[in-house]
């Protein structure tokens, strides 16, 4: 959903709709204003399409919310999709605690336990902070614990027996 909903210069939609749509001003700051409108068009039952061809060009690396670092982005992305669930479908139990679904969808547990592993002490106290709620804490530093060890002991051996180039993909 984030890669469909998120990026607002991949996304064609028609101005009388997005005009109809009464902006929510708590969104301001949040980087995801425009999700709002966008999920609260969802709701009206319009026509969504998808488009396979590309339109647009795509760069990366050029993540301005990111200038604080990734744990710190991480959780805007966590806080602004919490929010977003919670607002937008606050009329629809199921639909308004599905971003904990979502979000333990979208970012996976050796994704988390690899930003924790390599975090600073303060920047995994703020990560703990704010994945509690979609994620096993215990769970993220086992996995983090077992990072380290084949970061430091094993990546040797598994590049011998070219079994790195598998597991790097994967830590």
């Amino acid at each position: 959903m984030e890669g469909y909903f998120s990026y607002l210069s991949s996304l064609i939609f028609k101005k009388e709709q997005w005009n109809s749509i009464e902006f929510d001003k708590s969104f301001i700051g949040t980087a995801y204003a425009h999700t709002y409108i966008l999920l609260s068009l969802l709701k009206e039952k319009i026509k969504l399409k998808y488009i396979n061809n590309p339109i647009i060009i795509h760069r990366t690396g050029n993540d301005s919310f990111a200038c604080d670092g990734f744990v710190r982005r991480l959780k805007l992305d966590f806080d602004g999709y919490k929010k977003l669930f919670t607002v937008v479908f606050k009329d629809n139990k199921n639909l308004s605690n599905y971003y904990n679904v979502f979000l333990k969808n979208s970012f996976s547990y050796i994704d988390l336990a690899g930003l924790y592993q390599k975090s600073e002490k303060q920047d995994r106290k703020l990560l703990v902070s704010f994945v509690k709620e979609t994620h096993n804490i215990y769970m993220i530093k086992i996995l983090s614990f077992f990072i380290f060890i084949y970061r430091k002991l094993f990546k040797k051996i598994f590049i011998r027996c070219k079994i790195h180039k598998f597991l790097s993909k994967k830590l």
